[in-house]
């Protein structure tokens, strides 16, 4: 991107109110899905079990995010208007999906919460599009994750496996959806990115010359064959739960890598690109080493923190061509094509239970790939542009700070002080305290030379 037309106001410090509402969010729809789980399980073979939860409940959940971008690019009402019509539907349908004593009941309200789960997701994605700046959005995402598994792990200690333990469930679910309710009334109002603001230096779409479409296609794509290989070589088969492995406790090293990848993806979001590639190396481990002598929890807790890296990368990855193109139906497209890929993995792998070798060669297959559409796509979306090199050059050799950097940019611009110091939000004494700095450690009387100085080492 064009370090010149960066936004000064980018910081790595996660916004408060979108990591409550995205963490209350997740755990609403984790939560009802979770005890779905535990309810059907015990009705049919493990395997149908994952078929139903991991296969057919993910694409209603792709389905419901594909509804509620669908209702946000066409139709007149607001996100939040959507939102409380979600909440009241969720509610109603978590009861008989939790509570029916038929499989068929059980079945056709939990594919009905599942769609209701991705329209929740659809929601606050869209608010981190709206309220997180690049810099910020992936540890916010992660920040907001994590704190909701921690939740659910806590809830199953006080829950427990007792005979009390849905209307505890049904409980929190339902003072979760009033939080999430009153949330997104207090917050602020999320605004929409300005068709002028300018690009922060960390968005994943480059301004190179690519058809906006291709890229858009191959990026999908890529994101697509990351699902199915992190799915198909692990699957978090059902039937461990039967050999002491503890579903919340494993999702604590979801926890873990998940603040790691969005620490990784807001400091470079090449950094995260590749962090999410090798983690696909993980389901190949667990491959290989299926049958052997490992506890079970080893497997869960290494894939669920593998997981974590990946689950940040796609969900970031559209939420800045969201930002960047001003097409925030776009905002949880990752998420979607991601649980579209989870569930082809999950069925490849029930499919494929007992021939790892053919799992193996698949996953093999399907991750050379990954890497070719990686190598086709990488340079346009992280590599920088010669704006870019230039202006860390102009800046080291002048030993800018990152203050100095930020101030730099605006007046490249040709902004004020008092413009600088509102977009700093600083006063206008220390912008020029920054100024006065600049221009003496280039040697520069003015900002007209200044600028003249930029222009001719760019030119140089």
């Amino acid at each position: 991107m064009n370090p010149v037309n960066a936004n000064p106001r980018e910081n790595r410090i996660p916004d408060t109110h979108s990591v409550a509402l995205i963490g209350l969010c997740f755990f609403l729809a984790s939560t009802g899905y979770l005890a779905w789980l535990y309810h059907i399980m015990p009705m049919v073979a493990p395997q149908t079990a994952d078929l139903l939860s991991l296969g057919a409940g993910y694409l209603f959940q792709a389905a419901g995010l594909g509804l509620f971008a669908l209702l946000l690019s066409r139709s007149n009402r607001s996100a939040a208007h959507i939102l409380r019509a979600v909440l009241i539907m969720l509610c109603l349908c978590l009861f008989p999906a939790v509570l029916a004593d038929g499989l068929s009941v059980t079945a056709g309200f939990g594919f009905a919460l599942n769609i209701l789960c991705g329209m929740l997701s659809g929601y606050f994605l869209y608010i981190l599009t709206c309220e997180t700046e690049t810099g910020n959005s992936a540890i916010t995402l992660g920040l907001g994750y994590s704190l909701s598994i921690v939740a659910s792990w806590l809830l199953s200690l006080i829950a427990g496996r007792s005979s009390s333990y849905t209307l505890t469930i049904l409980l929190v679910c339902l003072l979760s959806a009033a939080a999430v309710f009153l949330l997104s009334c207090k917050g602020r109002k999320p605004q929409p990115p300005e068709a002028d603001e300018p690009a922060g230096e960390n968005h994943a779409v480059s301004s190179s010359d690519a058809p906006f479409g291709s890229l858009l296609l191959l990026t999908g794509g890529l994101v697509f064959l990351f699902s199915i290989v992190n799915t198909c070589g692990f699957g978090f088969p059902s039937a461990d739960f039967s050999g002491n492995v503890n579903l919340e406790l494993s999702r604590l090293f979801y926890a873990a890598g998940l603040i790691i990848a969005g620490i990784a993806n807001d400091q470079s979001r090449r950094l995260g690109a590749l962090c999410a590639f090798a983690s696909l190396i993980i389901p190949f481990l667990m491959l290989a080493l299926r049958g052997e002598a490992f506890p079970l929890m080893i497997f869960w807790g290494l894939s669920y923190f593998a997981f974590g890296f990946y689950s940040v990368y796609r969900i970031i990855l559209f939420s800045d061509v969201a930002r960047e193109k001003h097409l925030l139906w776009l905002s949880g497209f990752g998420l979607l094509i991601g649980r579209v890929g989870d569930a082809l993995g999950e069925i490849l792998h029930v499919v494929f239970s007992g021939h790892y070798s053919v799992l193996i060669i698949l996953n093999a297959v399907l991750f050379i790939l990954a890497v070719f559409l990686f190598y086709r796509i990488q340079r346009f979306l992280y590599a920088p542009d010669d704006r870019t090199m230039h202006f860390d050059l102009f800046s080291s050799r002048h030993d800018l700070s990152l203050r100095e950097r930020d101030v730099l940019r605006l007046l490249l611009q040709e902004k004020t002080n008092i413009e600088i110091a509102d977009a700093l939000s600083v006063s206008e004494s220390t912008v020029k305290f920054h100024v006065h700095n600049i221009l003496q450690k280039t040697g520069c009387r003015n900002r007209v030379a200044l600028l003249a100085l930029y222009a001719g080492s760019r030119n140089a």
